[in-house]
C-alpha cells in the first residue's frame, strides 16, 4: 500500500492556496499524520517554520511530540513561543521559531479569544489534524442549547454564541472564517478521514486537494463494529490465537474493565488512553505502558508479548500502526 507521502503530487500541493481549507482526505493507515511532518509541505512556510499544528486532544499532542521531538515544540502559553513586545509579536527565541508549534485547537480558539489576530501574522502554516472532531463538540453545545430555548432555530443558536464572542465551538468556527480564512494571509490544510462532516460549516472555503479512496486505507485482517465487547468475551466469541486492536468510545474507567475481562479471556493486552486530564491523574501510565507507547509511536509496533490492544477513540486515531500481524 502506497502512503500519502508516496502518493500525493507536487502538482496537488500546489493546489493549496490562503482563504480556503485545504482538505486531504485519507482513511486510518494511510499516514496523515506523518505526511504532516513532510518537508515537502512544511516548505510552504518560510523556512519549514512559523507553523502551527492544531490537534482534538492533549494525549494526541504528547504522542506526536515524542515522535518528532527534533522539530516540534508544545505551545505554551506562559512563557510560551511568543510574546509581545510593543504590540508585536516576537519569538522568545531562534529554538522556538524553528520548531512546528503543536496545540489542541481549543487552545488555539483561547488564545484568539484573549490576544486577538494580530500575532497570526507571522504564522504561514496551519496544519488541523482530525478537524472534523470538532463537530461532536459543536453538535453538544447546539444540543444544550435546544434544552434552554427549544424553539430556536439551529441558525439562530449559531449565531447567538458567535455575537457573545466567547470560548464556544460555534465561536472558534466564526473566528477561523474571519480572522484566517477571510484575511487569506495564512495556508490551512485539513486533515480527516471523513471532511464532509466538517465540511457542512466551511463549505464555501473547502478546496479539495487529495481525495483517497476507502479502498487504499489499511484495513486490519478485519474490521467489525460492535455493541457489546464484553458480551463477545464472555460467550467465546474471540480468538485467542489472533489479536485485536479495539478502540472505544467509553471511558478509562470502561478501557480498565474491559482489560480486566479480555485478561480472563486468555489474552495479553495492553491499553492506552489520554494521559491529561482528570482520567489520567487518576490513571497514570504504567512503566509497561509507557514502554509499549513508545514502540508504537517510534515504530509503528507493538510489542510481541500483547495480542490485544485496548484504547479510547480519543488518542487511538492518532496512532500509526505498521506492523501488518495486526
Amino acid at each position: 500500500m502506497e502512503y500519502l507521502t508516496e502518493k500525493i503530487t507536487d502538482e496537488q500541493l500546489a493546489l493549496i492556496v490562503p482563504g480556503k481549507i485545504n482538505t486531504i482526505t485519507a482513511r486510518p493507515g494511510q499516514g496523515k499524520t506523518t505526511f504532516s511532518f513532510d518537508d515537502r509541505l512544511l516548505k510552504l512556510a518560510r523556512g519549514n517554520k512559523h507553523i502551527i499544528y492544531l490537534v482534538n486532544n492533549n494525549g494526541l499532542k504528547k504522542v506526536l511530540l515524542e515522535k518528532y521531538k527534533n522539530k516540534s515544540k508544545a505551545f505554551e502559553r506562559e512563557g510560551g513561543w511568543f510574546s509581545w513586545r510593543n504590540n508585536q509579536l516576537e519569538w522568545t527565541s531562534e529554538e522556538d521559531e524553528d520548531a512546528i508549534h503543536i496545540m489542541c485547537y481549543q487552545t488555539f480558539n483561547a488564545v484568539l479569544v484573549k490576544e486577538g489576530d494580530m500575532w497570526l501574522d507571522d504564522i504561514d502554516l496551519i496544519i488541523w489534524d482530525e478537524w472534523d472532531d470538532y463537530t461532536s463538540f459543536l453538535e453538544s453545545e447546539l444540543r444544550k442549547a435546544k434544552k434552554l430555548f427549544p424553539k430556536m432555530t439551529k441558525e439562530r443558536m449559531m449565531a447567538l454564541f458567535q455575537e457573545n464572542n466567547d470560548y464556544s465551538v460555534a465561536a472558534f468556527i466564526w473566528r477561523i472564517k474571519n480572522y484566517v480564512l477571510e484575511k487569506r494571509r495564512t495556508l490551512v490544510v485539513a486533515l480527516s478521514a471523513t471532511p464532509s462532516i466538517a465540511e457542512t460549516q466551511f463549505d464555501y472555503y473547502a478546496n479539495k486537494i487529495y481525495e483517497g479512496r476507502i479502498e487504499d486505507g489499511y484495513r486490519a485482517k478485519n474490521t467489525f463494529f460492535i455493541e457489546g465487547l464484553a458480551w463477545m468475551i464472555k460467550n467465546n466469541k474471540l480468538d485467542t490465537s489472533r489479536k485485536y486492536w479495539c478502540m472505544t468510545p467509553g471511558t478509562i474507567e470502561d478501557l480498565r474493565r474491559l482489560e480486566i475481562l479480555v485478561r480472563q479471556a486468555g489474552f495479553n493486552p495492553i491499553s492506552f488512553w489520554s494521559p491529561d486530564g482528570k482520567g489520567g491523574q487518576l490513571y497514570p501510565y504504567t512503566d509497561e505502558q509507557k514502554l509499549a507507547l513508545h514502540s508504537l509511536t517510534e515504530y509503528g509496533s507493538i510489542p510481541k508479548e500483547y495480542n490485544f490492544v485496548l484504547t479510547t477513540s480519543y488518542i487511538g486515531r492518532g496512532f500509526n500502526l505498521y506492523d501488518k500481524t495486526w
